[in-house]
């Protein structure tokens, strides 16, 4: 789509840098910014820049008198939080945001997207940057239902890798018995400490940008995690070498919230589809369950020589047709990138409108999202910002039923496009405390590039169907 430059900068932020991957801050010179960014072979360089830490007060706020020479600017406009303080230190802002009287503290995945103007992935395509599609295989300890991190014997015998491009696959499999055939892109391991390694060291060779598990976070995560520290291994898949960091979080789903620890790698994104696949269902109430294999026949895509193994049978496996459950641990992997594909594009275009983290994309909600996109252009303009009003509950859709019984003769179907941005333009409904109009502008840019999408996706399919059709003549 064509945007004005306003508009394009209101939608995608006004530094035009391109093909930026991720940006993280220096650990302990937290001031200090690395931008990792992807060149047209792929290869991913590091950019240093500086920050300082935003926090926004009340112009009456006795805390003016204590700020010590730092820098701040009296914004323009009649919001609540007037003043601007440039902190020259995360610490620092959390001092000025405990002992003033009322502050607002930009949120600090946010804070340098919201100061530059940039954002992640711009002028780029969903497979541009490298992914990495990853799973586990544990064995079960005899006398035992379920695995358990903490038990010795409970081993990752099967850790695979599939790279969306530029790597072959990898399966790293633990071969202590010696019984595990070797085969091209196997990677035959002695202990499972030995496996653990490998599994770093491909990581920090391949360089992916994006970590992709099912059910990642609520068990590949944690388990690899535990196994490392059990055999003392450095879980050091981070662009800079660190290991990750963890965070209790949660994530909703419609009038639901699911908690997990939430797993940061430095320069890179780790995402689940097994949350992708629960965001895509709060709309279309469809699927049959948020098990891989469900998923993918739900799809239309599960291969038909998918070889099916359940849980409490992988251990029997092991040691009886080894070779079958390599074959499902690899397969495993590739579905995982069809539910990607199928379910979790938006939030890798998102990221290139909003000012947050990709890994932020996926479990931050539609408001946190847009606050921050607002926040982006009164920072641009110097510009006052607002308290955010009481939370209002507010009661769900209207539906009635008026006919019972089998209906007899034409039934209509009739479906607005874009309902509600279209009510929210009638009747001009906006955010009052909106001082520089931008809300109205972007919801109506979204609005015009929502619906020009869908014209693309319906021509897209009505090709689909052609070639399809076309396809079954040939011999």
């Amino acid at each position: 789509m064509n945007f004005t430059p306003y508009e394009h900068d209101l939608m995608f932020g006004v530094d035009k840098t391109d093909r930026i991957v991720a940006i993280e801050t220096i650990p302990r010179r937290d001031t200090a910014v690395v931008i990792y960014r992807q060149d047209e072979s792929g290869k991913v360089y590091e950019m240093h820049t500086n920050m300082t830490w935003v926090v926004y007060i009340r112009s009456d706020d006795p805390i003016i008198e204590q700020l010590d020479g730092m820098e701040y600017d009296d914004l323009l406009g009649n919001n609540f939080y007037n003043i601007r303080i440039h902190c020259k230190s995360k610490a620092q802002a959390n001092w000025v945001k405990q002992n003033s009287l009322n502050s607002l503290m930009v949120l600090p995945s946010a804070q340098f997207f919201v100061q530059s103007g940039m954002t992640l992935f711009k002028e780029m395509q969903f497979d541009d940057i490298l992914r990495a599609y990853c799973d586990i295989e544990v064995l079960t300890a005899e006398g035992y239902e379920f695995v358990n991190s903490s038990r010795p014997a409970d081993k990752i015998c099967i850790i695979t890798i599939h790279f969306n491009h530029t790597y072959p696959d990898v399966v790293i499999a633990l071969n202590e018995d010696g019984l595990t055939k070797p085969a091209e892109n196997r990677v035959l391991c002695d202990s499972e400490k030995e496996l653990l390694e490998k599994f770093v060291e491909i990581i920090r060779k391949t360089d992916p940008t994006a970590l992709i598990f099912h059910n990642g976070f609520k068990f590949d995560i944690p388990y690899i995690r535990e196994r490392c520290i059990m055999y003392n291994v450095p879980f050091a898949i981070g662009r800079n070498g660190s290991e990750p960091y963890y965070h209790p979080t949660s994530i909703k789903f419609a009038d639901k919230s699911e908690d997990y620890d939430n797993c940061v790698v430095y320069g890179r994104h780790i995402l689940d589809t097994f949350f992708m696949a629960k965001q895509y269902d709060v709309i279309k109430r469809e699927l049959p369950s948020y098990r891989l294999k469900d998923i993918v026949k739900y799809l239309k895509r599960a291969s038909a020589d998918r070889t099916y193994i359940e849980g409490d049978k992988l251990t029997w496996y092991w040691w009886n047709d080894r070779e079958a459950i390599l074959k499902y641990a690899l397969e495993d992997v590739y579905e995982t990138q069809i539910v990607e594909q199928s379910v979790g594009q938006t939030p890798f275009y998102s990221t290139q409108m909003f000012p947050l983290p990709y890994r932020d994309m996926v479990r931050y909600g539609s408001g946190t999202m847009i606050d921050n996109w607002l926040i982006r252009d009164y920072y641009n303009e110097l510009w006052s910002l607002p308290t955010p009003d009481p939370k209002i509950e507010y009661g769900g859709a209207y539906t009635d039923t008026y006919m019972f019984g089998v209906i007899k003769g034409r039934l209509v179907y009739v479906d607005v496009a874009s309902l509600y941005p279209t009510i929210r333009d009638i009747f001009h409904i906006k955010p009052p405390k909106d001082e520089l109009n931008v809300y109205d502008t972007k919801m109506k840019l979204l609005k015009r590039v929502r619906i020009e999408y869908k014209k693309i996706a319906k021509q897209f399919e009505k090709n689909a169907d052609i070639i399809k059709e076309y396809l079954t003549t040939i011999k």
